[in-house]
């Protein structure tokens, strides 16, 4: 009932207002400081553009989610790299700011000799991974482009068939599907933490309880002779 007042409801008076018609359209908002109006790229109310690229493109943004995480692993070895040779008498040490730039400029500082030698090679080794990066950024950008405008390509194509099986199948009977399973889950684990609970409260039965409770009385009123108190 949530996703039908979030999502459904709209989606059924767009569809009884306009028929199954999927159109992009551009995304303007007004800069509240300047008052112009900013382009903030494009969607579709009916078919977001997330779920178009999943159904048609998914090869595609499955390399695009590739290239990402080959980008925060190169990101991962830059600052591996940096917390290595940042400590007192490292490499960069002295450094305000380690980035591409500092550290071209302190590898045209340096000279070619063998005490050099270890310390270039580090830079080398961080300029060769900012560059990775620096192509990794380029064409995650690119990819991302090419991936939106593709998907706004295929809007055109689509009949009214398609867009009734995207809608119900894709969009509703999808996100329901997972709403319920998720509930689900979240409420087999709830019963299972409380048979976990159950379990332990009573592991051990009332007569292993009661002997233990003996035992531990009868400490008590060793420990009380031995003070000088009768235990009544």
């Amino acid at each position: 009932m949530d996703y039908v007042s979030e999502v459904m409801q709209d989606d059924l008076y767009q569809i009884s207002e306009d028929g199954w018609v999927a159109l992009p359209y551009r995304i303007i908002e007004k800069n509240k400081k300047t008052g112009k109006e900013v382009d903030k790229g494009w969607t579709c109310d009916l078919i977001p553009p997330e779920l178009m690229i999943e159904i048609y493109f998914s090869e595609e943004k499955a390399a695009l989610e590739q290239m990402e995480a080959d980008k925060l692993a190169i990101v991962v070895q830059l600052t591996e790299l940096e917390e290595e040779h940042s400590g007192e008498d490292q490499f960069f040490a002295d450094y305000d700011k380690v980035n591409k730039a500092t550290v071209s400029k302190r590898l045209k500082e340096i000279g070619k000799g063998k005490t050099a030698a270890e310390e270039i090679g580090v830079l080398k080794q961080y300029l060769k991974l900012a560059e990775v990066q620096a192509e990794l950024h380029a064409n995650i950008k690119a990819a991302e482009v090419r991936l939106l405008l593709n998907a706004m390509g295929k809007y055109a194509t689509l009949t009214e068939a398609d867009i009734k099986k995207i809608v119900v199948e894709g969009k509703w009977l999808k996100a329901m599907t997972t709403r319920i399973t998720g509930e689900m889950e979240r409420i087999s684990q709830r019963l299972t933490g409380r048979i976990k609970e159950l379990v332990k409260r009573y592991e051990l039965p009332l007569p292993a309880l009661e002997e233990e409770i003996d035992i531990l009385e009868e400490r008590v009123n060793g420990h009380l002779s031995k003070m000088g108190f009768a235990w009544i």
